[in-house]
This record gives C-alpha cells, structure tokens and sequence, in this order.
C-alpha cells in the first residue's frame, strides 16, 4: 500500500459534489451507505455536510494513489467502527486530542488520519461547527471509513 502524504490529501480537497457523490455511490455503495446511515442522523445539517465533505476528500485521496481497490464488504465498517469506540471509549484523556493519540501508533496512513483530527479540532480564530458530542462521532466514523479503505488494497 502506498502512503498518502499532505500534497496529495491537499489536491483533493476540492469536491464536486454532484460528480463525486454520484461516481462514490456507483463504485462503493458500502462506504456511501454508511456516510448516510443512520449512526449519524443528530448530526446538524452543517455537521452532516461537513462529514460528508470530509469522507469524499479521504475516498479521493485514497484513490490517488490506489486507483482500483476492492469494494468494501458491510460487515466490515460494523466491525471497525466497534472497535473503534472500544478504543476511544478506552482512552484516558481529557481532551479530544489526548483521547485520540492512541489511534496514531502503527497507522499505516497518519497524514490522513491527522487531517482528519486537525479538521474536527478547531482554531484560534473560531469555535468551529462540529459540537464536542459531533466530534467523537464524527473521529470514529472517519476512521472506521479510513480502515475500510485500508482493507480494499
């Protein structure tokens, strides 16, 4: 498996939401369904969006450099995100970064994972639109889409 830097992340930032949405639900409709399962309907309009948004750029990154991988099988994106939350639910800090350390060791795509973690934290200049009790959710149901991808190489 190759790994994916920053650059490549960054040039895939862009979505077009109709092309991508559409060539995503054709060609993973496993990883489609679960963007729009029901595991994340009190998300807020902006929260959902956002995860949406989020999912297409770690899916485009991904197939940057893994053009052709497998399709994902469903009972895979049920086992990883329970042992996702087992993790997190685990973890000792108290802060969102802290709790999420954990995931990093011996992860074979770190600079996606850490794209995913900088954009839930937010900056300085705003509080940012993801909700605390958004965030978790939103980190486990990343990562669990992260590991499927992962798989299908």
């Amino acid at each position: 498996m190759n790994f994916i830097p920053e650059h490549i992340i960054n040039e895939n930032c862009t979505i077009s939401e109709e092309t991508d949405i559409m060539l995503l639900g054709k060609e993973h409709p496993v990883i489609m369904g679960y963007l729009f399962s029901e595991t994340f309907h009190f998300f807020t309009e902006k929260e959902k969006d956002y995860f949406l948004y989020l999912g297409m750029v770690l899916i485009k990154s991904f197939k940057a450099l893994h053009p052709e991988f497998r399709p994902l099988k469903k009972e895979f994106i049920a086992q990883a995100e329970e042992q996702n939350w087992v993790l997190l639910n685990e973890s000792v800090g108290t802060k969102f970064r802290d709790r999420i350390t954990i995931f990093f060791k011996d992860f074979p795509q770190e600079d996606l994972l850490a794209f995913v973690e900088d954009s839930l934290i937010p900056d300085e200049n705003d509080d940012g639109f993801v909700s605390k009790e958004g965030r978790d959710l939103m980190f486990v149901g990343l990562k669990t889409i992260l590991d499927g991808l992962i798989n299908c190489v």
